[in-house]
């Protein structure tokens, strides 16, 4: 029995595992003709670069299942596809094993001529282009929110120390009747530290909630 890999959401929702026991099957129907093929899951993923894999189901396009050539030859039928060479083909990514970018850059170059000779029509796109500018976005977000977090804590500092001010000109009776009673001045700035400690405990810990639920909405 040959071997597939699966998303996630499919996962879920047909309750497959990657037990040998309890394989995808799938129904084929071929005109009057239909037969039933068994896979064996031997992967599944929330997410593959190249490739469409969710945990969530998704209405714009379905999610993938991979197969090897063989597979997918056995899936097509008898005598519709003969040969791996007749397996269409819309995109091949490859990784090469040497990591330094003069290798990469003879890789590139290699295709680029292939192209050139034999398919003039195909595209080559080389991933580190679309490395270098999310490296650039990314640099670029990482300031302008280290700004905004800056502005707001300036703007949480100074409604902070307004409203702190405002409370203790409205409670000036109260203190007043705080230093008759006995208490010190250290007394009674501890006790409006302490207010100003539980509201901002508080806030921030309500605040890491709201962010942590955010977070966690938008990676699913």
């Amino acid at each position: 029995m040959q071997g597939c890999i699966i998303g996630t959401y499919y996962a879920e929702f047909l309750d497959l595992s990657l037990d040998p026991e309890e394989p995808l099957v799938i129904l084929l129907q071929d005109g009057t003709e239909s037969r039933t093929e068994y896979l064996q899951v031997l992967g599944i993923m929330d997410a593959a670069p190249g490739f469409f894999f969710t945990k969530v189901p998704s209405f714009r396009r379905p999610q993938e299942i991979l197969v090897s050539f063989p597979t997918y030859m056995r899936l097509a039928g008898p005598n519709v596809i003969t040969s791996p060479a007749q397996v269409p083909i819309v995109e091949v990514s490859i990784k090469v094993k040497d990591d330094r970018d003069d290798y990469k850059d003879i890789v590139v170059q290699s295709f680029i001529d292939f192209r050139a000779e034999q398919y003039p029509s195909i595209d080559i796109f080389d991933y580190r282009d679309f490395e270098s500018t999310v490296s650039d976005n990314r640099a670029t977000l990482s300031v302008v929110f280290i700004a905004i977090e800056i502005v707001v804590l300036i703007l949480s500092l100074f409604s902070l120390i307004t409203s702190m001010s405002t409370n203790i000109v409205e409670q000036a009776k109260e203190i007043a009747i705080l230093r008759a009673v006995g208490l010190t001045k250290l007394k009674v700035v501890l006790i409006y530290l302490g207010e100003s400690f539980v509201l901002v405990f508080s806030s921030s810990l309500f605040g890491i909630l709201i962010g942590t639920i955010t977070a966690f909405t938008m990676s699913i």
